[in-house]
């Protein structure tokens, strides 16, 4: 991993104007003792800067992932806001490479993919696996797709993947295990609900091996008898896969009146076993469909899960939790309640925290001030959290992408006004 210095500048590329900014580290008198994760009390020292220009044109919905010395950017939705909305926008296959020692970006080769957002992505170690994703058809209506490709940065060549099991879909979760992808969930096509999942939400998934090129289905989720599919959440646990499944079912009550009904699934699936092993389910207090799961520590941290699904009519919350299951105690355990944890738009480990950042929730009021652009570190050991420097609020805005490199922390989207592009990093100034 890299150890990155110096500060971020700002950029202007045609209507977009692309700008980075790293949060630097002040000194660390414990130098000796650098590794891959930083603790909170050197992440909340920080301090935001700015980043040369990147070649991309503003967009939302991108994939992003940290290759171990780039940022890699690709796809995602065309945004061009005029004064007043409509709003135009298409599909993107292209993107950039961002070297934080060079601070130069790299355009990468012309993809075999179409355009498309909301593509699974991860890295390999060797290449990056980009799966599914919305696409447009020719009437311009939205379309999901079930092709992939894989990208290698040091000779810029893409290869398709072969032919995927899974129907099409965007925002798949997509983990790496060391030998195999994982790619599960996801949202089907508009139209491609069934009696089986509501608004079109999956909760089946494949591996897929880049050496043998062999896609192989996971087993059924055991799911008979709790109702249609709400949505899914999972992570890789170093040795097996962890997923939290919603389900909900309704029934009419009285003349004109519905009574909504939800029940989660756990379940953990080690490679090579024909069936998944049941785990504890989640707290009654949350449904973490919604939420991103994070291995972390030796346990999982659901952060953005929420009580309130589908069609139900709940009071808006002011605090949240993040849930944490540990599989030593096979139980779960609560942090502190938190504003960032309602719904944090990202989240990202570092190796012994978490960090989330707020993108777009504003909330006011008594002895409480939310606003875009807040962050929050997250100790799931101590079950403590600490403030992180704001994000400049003219720099952050929903679907922004946030990666860790090992020491720094990358941020890239889309700015406030939607007319151009930023980057954000946290940097160490400890010598490597």
């Amino acid at each position: 991993m890299v150890s990155l210095k110096g500060s971020f500048t700002w950029c202007v590329s045609g209507l977009a104007v692309a700008a980075c900014l790293w949060l630097v580290f002040p000194p660390d008198a414990d130098a000796a003792t650098t590794s891959n994760a930083e603790s909170a009390s050197t992440l909340a020292q920080g301090t935001w800067t700015s980043a040369p220009a990147g070649p991309l044109s503003a967009r939302t919905q991108q994939a992003a992932i940290w290759t171990g010395s780039d940022l890699l950017i690709w796809g995602g939705q065309s945004v061009s806001f005029s004064t007043t909305c409509p709003c135009s926008t298409n599909m993107l296959n292209n993107g950039a490479l961002f070297d934080p020692r060079s601070e130069k970006w790299t355009v990468m080769a012309n993809s075999p993919l179409s355009p498309r957002d909301g593509v699974a992505s991860v890295w390999t170690g060797h290449v990056a696996l980009l799966w599914g994703g919305q696409t447009e058809d020719t009437a311009n209506t939205p379309a999901d797709s079930n092709r992939g490709a894989a990208f290698n940065p040091s000779s810029d060549r893409w290869s398709l993947l072969a032919a995927s099991p899974l129907s099409p879909r965007d925002d798949a979760i997509a983990l790496w295990t060391g030998e195999e992808a994982i790619f599960i969930g996801g949202n089907s096509p508009p139209g491609a609900t069934s009696s089986s999942s509501l608004d079109g939400a999956d909760i089946d998934g494949a591996t897929y091996d880049p050496s043998t090129r062999r896609w192989t289905r996971l087993p059924t989720l055991p799911a008979k008898g709790l109702g249609a599919a709400y949505g899914i959440t999972a992570t890789w646990s170093d040795h097996a896969l962890i997923a939290w499944a919603t389900f909900q079912t309704t029934r009419p009550v009285g003349s004109n009146g519905t009574q909504i009904r939800t029940r989660q699934l756990g379940a953990e699936w080690t490679p090579g076993q024909r069936s998944w092993k049941l785990l504890p389910s989640p707290p009654q207090t949350v449904v973490t469909a919604d939420g991103t799961s994070t291995w972390l520590a030796g346990r999982d941290v659901v952060t953005g899960a929420t009580d309130c699904i589908g069609a139900m009519s709940c009071p808006a919350p002011i605090t949240g939790v993040a849930e944490i299951y540990d599989p030593a105690r096979d139980a779960w355990a609560t942090s502190p309640r938190a504003p960032i944890f309602i719904h944090p738009d990202l989240v990202v480990s570092t190796g012994t925290n978490l960090v989330l950042i707020n993108e777009s929730t504003e909330m006011t009021g008594p002895n409480l001030n939310f606003s875009p652009g807040d962050g929050t570190i997250f100790d799931p050991m101590k079950n403590t959290t600490t403030s992180l420097p704001a994000v400049p609020a003219e720099d952050v805005d929903t679907f922004s992408s946030m990666v860790w490199t090992g020491h720094d922390l990358l941020m890239w989207g889309v700015s406030a006004n939607s007319t151009r592009t930023f980057g954000l990093q946290l940097a160490d100034p400890r010598p490597p």
